[in-house]
């Protein structure tokens, strides 16, 4: 026996359990249970128009049926969302696009659905499909007609011709039928030489850069069997003067994984022969318009940059003092063979010590003291303890110091750890505890 949820189940079933709320009244369920079921948490309200007749998160297939039911009954599927319905691989978007009439009003946005205005009639482009959505045809001119790059717009139209999901012929009818459709002329000549045999960008760009080179047209699609008795066509043939032939593959991104590459590899020792050349070139380096090799420039992938030696090379250091054992047969010396061996650099040279230094370095300190004061030429007051140019005695014009004297260094027997860095005579002999006053 029949009961009166069996209707609206059905449907859901279609629908991938999505329900607009005017397609469950006029199946006979009320407001009233549909607020009853979503409080019960049986259902979920997708969207003001919609609901979930299952809880948890939407799949790609109810997030489709979620976009064209809360636009409304004229609303389609469009552009690359379409045409992956209908089996186009490889050009996937996350996001659902949906076209809708340009007069219909929406009851606030999606997130991850695009709704689309046109005023292009979308009864005359409608499949047969029980999802709404566009003819593969007019979805892919339509995505390529909106599109920044004109190679992106040629990439998709020759994919679905690639793909074997349509033919030349039936989109140039629909470049036809979509007038005004931005590009028009390039999708015609694209399709021309589709037609001829290019079935991807790559080979199409192989076809353009032989006639602006004045280079021999290639045999596209050459039909060979392979030595394992299969039939195989190949993309772009030249046969030379000397008879050989050179054959040359352009793969596709999808060439990279790894079930095409094992085939491709078979394919190419099935083709092999002592009368042909094999060449293979990536989709990617296919040569561009106005960016190949042959037009007598630079590659634009190609940058040129010149070498310039680190810093730290022309950098230069004096090397740390040695043991005291070497320190009479040492001078200062500098280096720029890199980094020193111990990784350790000063900013001032190191003075080696001679034997008896103590006493020695003491006069010189003090006799540097007296040349300083000599020669600033100031007057200096009878208190001042000014000196006279005997070492050791003090000059007359302080008679109450006269019979003072100057004191000498005394060495000290605790001497420090190994000699450090220094930058003056007087400061090393500090650190070695001699006085310098």
């Amino acid at each position: 026996m029949r009961t009166p949820d069996e209707p609206w189940r059905t449907l859901a079933a279609a629908q991938h359990g999505m329900l607009c709320r005017r397609q469950l009244a006029e199946l006979g369920v009320g407001r009233n249970r549909v607020r009853n079921q979503i409080e019960a948490g049986r259902w979920v309200a997708a969207s003001p128009m919609v609901v979930s007749t299952t809880t948890g998160p939407l799949s790609r297939d109810q997030l489709r049926w979620l976009g064209v039911l809360h636009a409304g009954p004229r609303a389609l599927l469009g552009d690359l969302s379409a045409a992956e319905v209908h089996g186009l691989e490889r050009w996937h978007r996350d996001e659902i696009t949906v076209l809708v009439p340009q007069d219909v009003e929406l009851e606030g946005e999606i997130e991850g659905i695009d709704f689309k205005r046109t005023r292009r009639p979308l009864p005359l482009m409608t499949s047969r499909l029980s999802l709404p959505t566009m003819k593969l045809e007019p979805a892919i001119l339509h995505f390529a007609a909106y599109q920044h790059s004109p190679r992106t717009a040629q990439g998709v139209v020759s994919a679905a011709v690639q793909q074997r999901l349509t033919s030349a012929a039936a989109l140039r009818e629909w470049v036809r039928l979509m007038r005004p459709l931005r590009w028009a002329q390039m999708f015609r000549d694209c399709l021309d030489e589709i037609e001829g045999g290019a079935t991807s960008m790559a080979e199409l760009d192989i076809r353009r850069l032989c006639k602006r080179h004045r280079l021999a047209r290639p045999a596209r699609q050459v039909r060979r069997r392979g030595a394992d008795g299969r039939t195989r066509y190949t993309d772009c043939e030249w046969t030379t003067a000397s008879g050989h032939v050179v054959v040359l593959e352009i793969d596709g991104g999808f060439h990279m994984e790894v079930e095409h590459w094992e085939e491709d590899m078979a394919r190419e020792r099935s083709l092999a022969g002592q009368d042909r050349i094999h060449l293979r070139s990536a989709g990617a380096m296919a040569p561009a318009e106005g960016h190949d090799s042959l037009a007598g420039g630079q590659d634009s992938r190609i940058t040129t940059a010149e070498a310039t030696p680190a810093s730290w090379e022309s950098e230069t250091w004096t090397e740390v003092a040695p043991e005291a054992s070497t320190w009479a047969a040492t001078v200062p010396r500098t280096s720029k063979r890199g980094r020193p061996v111990d990784s350790e650099t000063i900013s001032a040279s190191c003075h080696d010590i001679p034997t008896g230094a103590p006493r020695a370095l003491a006069s010189a300190s003090l006799a540097a003291k007296r040349a300083a004061s000599d020669a600033s030429g100031r007057v200096a007051s009878s208190g001042v303890n000014s000196r006279s140019r005997s070492p050791g005695v003090r000059s007359r014009e302080t008679p109450k110091r006269s019979m003072s004297q100057t004191s000498m260094p005394t060495p000290i027997t605790a001497m420090p750890s190994p000699p450090a860095r220094y930058s003056t005579v007087t400061d090393f002999a500090r650190f070695r505890g001699w006085s310098t006053s």
